[in-house]
């Protein structure tokens, strides 16, 4: 049975580092034109926001510039943000983007009350996107992390909240 175990450890191993390496060089192929790199985020962003109501407040469309878009969004805090995440977006009503939020994820800081972010499948991507280079990098500074097991943890809900959130939240496979 540890045998098993060994070579199934192996070959996740195998198949994390390689999926993590095409991340790497994706990263690093963009990081020689960051700017078409960013103008092509802002024009997905901008076909994923025009339709909903924060688009329409800050007349948003398909196809505007960074310049165009610098001009017509402030720069705000969640503050501004709160209403139309908490009271319209999660019951459903597009305030945010045309696409369906997969649940909310509660954060807190020592400086602000809790924060409710929500997930979406292209903001789940951009994220799988970030961690793989980092990961892509720790298996190549630190082979020896290729021979353990690992429970990796990168959100915490608060105990009070729990019972708040949906049931995928606490499911560490989601």
């Amino acid at each position: 049975m540890s045998a098993l175990k060994n070579l199934t450890t192996s070959l996740l191993h195998f198949a994390s580092s390689t999926l993590t390496r095409k991340g790497a060089r994706k990263f690093i192929d963009a990081s020689y034109d960051v700017e078409s790199v960013q103008r092509s985020i802002l024009s997905d962003t901008l076909n994923m926001v025009v339709g909903a109501e924060s688009a329409v407040k800050h007349g948003l469309r398909k196809g505007m510039t960074v310049e165009e878009f610098r001009k017509q969004v402030p720069i705000t805090d969640y503050n501004y943000w709160h209403d139309m995440i908490v009271e319209q977006q999660k019951s459903g009503k597009p305030m945010l983007t045309t696409s369906s939020c997969d649940r909310y994820q509660p954060t807190s800081g020592s400086t602000s009350k809790i924060k409710w972010i929500p997930y979406t499948r292209p903001f789940l991507d951009q994220a799988d996107e970030a961690i793989s280079p980092w990961m892509s990098d720790l298996y190549a500074n630190f082979p020896g992390i290729k021979k353990g097991r690992h429970y990796w943890s990168l959100s915490w809900v608060p105990s009070d909240l729990r019972d708040q959130v949906s049931e995928s939240i606490n499911d560490d496979m989601q």
